[in-house]
């Protein structure tokens, strides 16, 4: 995920394993992001998300999304 917060992009990371059926029905998931630079702040970030699933073959899915970020707990 990045964001720019002033004069800087923020970067950081984040993964989620999820044990999900693979029946194509929709289903809620969440993650944490890590910051590799700095301090995410509340407003508008991009993030890249791959999905890899595997029932007796496997496939992947990319999505590129804009997104809001709420501050930290």
């Amino acid at each position: 995920m990045s964001q720019k917060v002033g004069r800087v992009i923020i970067r950081g990371f984040f993964d989620s394993f999820l044990d999900a059926p693979c029946d194509g029905t929709t289903i809620e998931w969440e993650a944490s992001v890590f910051a590799d630079n700095g301090v995410f702040a509340g407003g508008k970030a991009a993030t890249v998300a791959i999905a890899f699933g595997c029932t007796d073959f496997c496939s992947e899915q990319f999505a590129e999304a804009t997104i809001q970020l709420r501050k930290g707990r």
